[in-house]
């Protein structure tokens, strides 16, 4: 997974674990992401309100 290997190259993440993605596209309700997912438009957009990051010391 694209996004756990960059998180895992910065100085200070030693742990990267993603718990849960969804998305959702258009009038369709969020849909759970299982692994791979090819987005309609080509990219993912994350807006600051969907995203919930938790830093747990380790």
């Amino acid at each position: 997974m694209r996004l756990i290997d960059t998180l895992q190259q910065l100085p200070a993440v030693k742990i990267a674990e993603v718990s849960h993605s969804a998305y959702r596209y258009g009038d369709i309700s969020w849909q759970i992401i299982n692994g791979r997912y090819t987005p309609y438009a080509g990219h993912l957009y994350i807006s600051d309100e969907d995203l919930q990051i938790n830093y747990i010391k380790y």
